[in-house]
């Protein structure tokens, strides 16, 4: 499949973001991040066999260049960017998007994510509710049948 589009949109995102006008940059993100949210539960709930792979794929490019050392974000900016993004995975919480779930755990998880949001203790409540949302979801989908076998 051809992403080349989503790498576009996600540079363009990024270079808006780098600009040095008179904005802000979480105002920015947050509408960004908002209207992927609405694409998103559209795609979800109307569209029979989601594909969840272009909404991971502009999210982690995202996450990614935001990252970058060359586009020169600074570590606070770096951090107020990836709180948008924590909301943004606040909404699209495995229980209420189970197709989107797989790209979620592996978004939260990633290597350029996690880590920054965790090498900062002010961070870590932030973190601490999408790891909640990721239990919430592993119970709702094991049986108590599993459990009572893991429990041994």
């Amino acid at each position: 499949m051809d992403y080349s589009y989503i790498d576009a949109f996600s540079k363009l995102i990024v270079i808006i973001l780098r600009t040095d006008v008179n904005i802000k940059k979480n105002e920015v993100l947050e509408r960004i991040c908002d209207s992927i949210l609405i694409v998103l539960t559209k795609y979800h709930e109307n569209v029979e066999g989601f594909n969840q792979r272009p909404f991971f794929k502009l999210l982690l490019n995202l996450i990614y260049d935001i990252k970058r050392p060359e586009y020169s974000f600074e570590d606070n900016e770096v951090l107020n960017l990836f709180t948008m993004f924590v909301k943004l995975f606040d909404k699209l919480q495995p229980i209420k998007y189970p197709g989107f779930s797989f790209a979620w755990l592996e978004l939260v998880s990633n290597r350029y994510f996690m880590p920054t949001l965790l090498a900062n203790h002010e961070y870590w409540i932030n973190f601490h509710v999408l790891i909640l949302h990721l239990l919430k979801y592993f119970k709702s989908t094991i049986s108590e049948e599993t459990i009572s076998n893991l429990a041994m």
